[in-house]
């Protein structure tokens, strides 16, 4: 999502409530992300530690106060502005640890912002959690100000000028995943529960998209695009949601003429803002338009401009460096008259084969012309960088046994992404915590070695990111291990221990480094 802009008569009021609420300290990691316009107020050099969804608690003190200050709403619709996904996020996190009061949060929240995206957001979560009485209420708020409407969800094989450009991919009913910790090498054998997904490229007229990529399909219903997480519903976790007493999918309204951009014709790519979102639900439809021999023609429907690290890649892949072939999807919303769409194959936690192995010579190729290619057998620790999630508590221990077998360590996000490509390329063992710098390593060279730190929490997750990995790991022959370590807290919940903190068995990475000496 786009990086939101507040005028600063917006930011004064939010500081003034701020102050009036005592909240000047807890709202700290908003005027950090944000010095402009707020150091001019003088809160940029408040500090405090980031924790997670700590803007829940401002949050709710602010909707507290709704009645009683007359800025407080104003306050909730510039944080929204500024935050809407950290606040949703926050929602997520909250409702499914059931911290009681989180509904009427929401509904003040939807109610003063006017964003509809909060009550169907959580009213998800709700469903996910199995409590459709909660679910039903939240929608009788949101239906009642008409910010709600149902649309039949339909799959691309039923639109008309929809084909499929490649043979069904072989149903793989399990994957194994090889394991080590620190009492030494283990097996396991995890369900995937269907096949990968079937490239299609469609041709669709007057079509209008939201901003999570639902595609309106006059007289159809609702198509969506992207990764699925299909375990309990079979409908795409952030654009629907399900009622149980239904077969329907809900979703935000139209807007009104006057704020729908219009495009006469593009191309589909999807998302851009998050890397591994960038290749698996954006590069990855490259697949489909070269099975298809679809020309690539400008402008493509993206989630944010694609970040500049991605340019190089992206020219040398036949798309366009520059913003100008860009139309991105905001708010509300985009009509375009005539659009070309591709379908991926990835459908969690189950990977299209062909389609890793399409991305996998496609970037090396890339790589190879533009930042050069040479086998040079390095080890590589890809260390993660300054980051709220998924950090190494003991990173002294590991990288101390990491350098003594020869390893260094890289951000790949200091590199833009045709140089990561080449620095994946040409080493021989790779080594890091699982997340979206080990999708890189789908451009490896067959036959790396790659140990992937997870949770040991992670076989209770659904849907299967760690298989999903493993997917595409094997799609491109390495050879893979996943190295379990403690999370460094006990969270309920497959969002938070994904993100959690990690403490690796030191003994366990020294077994699969082939150091004897693992005490």
């Amino acid at each position: 999502m786009a990086t939101r802009v507040a005028n600063i008569d917006d930011v004064r009021l939010l500081h003034r409530v701020a102050e009036r609420c005592g909240l000047v300290e807890a709202l700290a990691p908003l005027w950090v992300r944000f010095p402009e316009p707020f150091a001019s107020l003088g809160a940029a050099q408040v500090g405090t530690k980031m924790v997670r969804f700590w803007i829940w608690a401002p949050l709710s003190r602010i909707a507290e106060k709704v009645d009683t200050d007359p800025e407080a709403g104003a306050a909730l619709a510039v944080l929204d502005q500024l935050l809407r996904q950290v606040i949703l996020d926050a929602i997520a996190g909250i409702a499914l640890n059931q911290v009681p009061g989180v509904d009427t949060v929401v509904e003040t929240l939807a109610t003063a912002t006017g964003a509809g995206a909060y009550v169907i957001h959580l009213a998800h979560i709700r469903v996910a959690q199995q409590r459709p009485a909660e679910v039903d209420r939240l929608l009788q708020h949101g239906l009642s100000r008409g910010l709600i409407e149902a649309s039949a969800f339909v799959r691309p094989d039923s639109l008309a000028d929809s084909r499929y450009v490649a043979p069904a991919p072989e149903h793989r009913s399990a994957i194994t995943v090889p394991t080590i910790d620190a009492d030494g090498h283990h097996s396991v054998d995890r369900p995937l529960g269907h096949s990968p997904g079937r490239p299609y490229v469609a041709a669709l007229d007057r079509v209008v998209l939201e901003e999570q990529f639902l595609l309106h399909v006059p007289g159809v219903g609702v198509l969506s695009e992207g990764v699925s997480y299909r375990w309990r519903y079979g409908l795409s976790q952030r654009s629907f949601l399900l009622r149980p007493s239904r077969n329907e999918a809900l979703h935000t309204p139209l807007a009104g003429d006057d704020q729908i951009t219009r495009v006469p014709s593009a191309t589909f790519f999807g998302k851009t803002a998050v890397h591994g979102h960038f290749i698996i639900e954006g590069l990855e439809r490259l697949h489909a338009y070269a099975l298809a021999g679809q020309a690539l023609d400008p402008p493509f429907l993206v989630q944010d401009l694609p970040r500049s690290g991605y340019r190089r890649l992206l020219a040398a892949l036949g798309l366009p460096a520059n913003d100008e072939g860009y139309a991105v999807i905001r708010s509300n919303r985009v009509a375009v008259e005539h659009l070309v769409i591709g379908g991926i194959g990835t459908s969690l936690p189950a990977v299209n084969p062909d389609s890793i192995r399409f991305l996998h010579e496609r970037g090396r190729h890339a790589a190879g012309r533009v930042a050069g290619i040479q086998r040079s057998g390095t080890k590589l620790y890809l260390a993660r960088g300054p980051s709220m999630r998924r950090r190494i508590v003991n990173e002294d221990a590991v990288r101390g046994a990491l350098e003594a077998r020869g390893y260094r360590a890289v951000q790949l996000e200091t590199l833009d992404l045709i140089d990561q490509i080449a620095v994946i390329a040409e080493a021989s063992e790779i080594v890091g915590v699982h997340g979206s710098a080990l999708i890189n390593l789908i451009w490896a060279t067959p036959g790396t070695r790659v140990g992937v730190m997870v949770p040991s929490t992670w076989r209770d997750w659904r849907p299967g990111h760690v298989e999903m990995l493993f997917g595409q790991f094997q799609s491109v022959d390495l050879e893979a291990t996943a190295i379990e370590c403690a999370p460094a807290r006990d969270e309920r919940g497959a969002f938070h221990q994904f993100n959690e903190d990690l403490e690796v068995p030191v003994a366990a990475l020294k077994r699969w480094l082939g150091d004897p000496r693992t005490d």
